[in-house]
């Protein structure tokens, strides 16, 4: 009997420990998931600081240092997919679907499935942080149209990335230039800065798609042999 389920580096056998079976409902598997994406390793380099004012009251400020190249790569790839080869033109979940796919069938990218978590998990911080270095960059936006373009603003790349994080985009004619230098082709820049694509959103669940099939068929295999 196996009595440890291993997807690629991660060790999830406290989903036996917590006594959850194949019969599981798939809340349960996601709360797997979650744990691991808590645990992971990020593609990016922060520091915390943490400032006290006079009243005692401490405030702790997240500093972006680096974003490893690993990071880039696999944001390179993923772009390719969306604007090159035209699964955009599909449409989103579709080409993540795809993507996060190519991962466990060794078919297209060299990516494994644990560099798409850490992936992902470094495309939440990074969204976090472009949301307050582009605040001023984003008015005319509504908040759910400036939450919309944050969470693509990525796909524009690494120069871009770099230009925000910098601090170097600070209006809405320098958001809109340095998207449209980014991407070669208008409606690619509109997918940008005014699409609603969820894809942080999309890219989780197809995450967790994989994550419980992989689950199950450990689980399964674990009820079959205890009998």
């Amino acid at each position: 009997m196996r009595d440890h389920f291993r997807f690629g580096d991660y060790d999830f056998n406290y989903l036996l420990e917590d006594g959850i079976a194949a019969r599981a409902a798939e809340r349960n598997f996601k709360r797997g998931f979650n744990r691991a994406v808590e645990s992971i390793e990020p593609l990016m380099v922060l520091e915390k600081t943490e400032t006290e004012d006079w009243n005692g009251r401490k405030t702790t400020q997240i500093i972006w240092l680096e974003i490893q190249e690993k990071f880039y790569e696999i944001l390179n790839d993923l772009r390719d997919m969306l604007f090159v080869s035209g699964y955009r033109k599909r449409d989103t979940k579709h080409c993540l679907d795809e993507f996060v796919c190519q991962s466990v069938t060794s078919r297209g990218h060299d990516h494994s499935y644990e560099d798409l978590m850490r992936f992902y998990a470094t495309y939440k911080r990074l969204c976090g942080l472009l949301y307050g270095k582009l605040n001023d960059a984003g008015k005319g936006y509504g908040s759910d149209g400036f939450g919309d373009m944050i969470d693509s603003f990525p796909l524009a790349g690494r120069k871009a990335i770099e230009a925000a994080l910098s601090g170097d985009i600070q209006t809405p004619l320098q958001l809109r230039n340095t998207v449209n230098m980014a991407v070669s082709v208008a409606e690619d820049s509109a997918y940008i800065l005014q699409g609603e694509n969820y894809h942080q959103m999309t890219f989780e669940d197809q995450l967790v798609k994989r994550f419980v099939s992989a689950a199950q068929d450990f689980l399964k295999t674990y009820d079959e042999d205890a009998f």
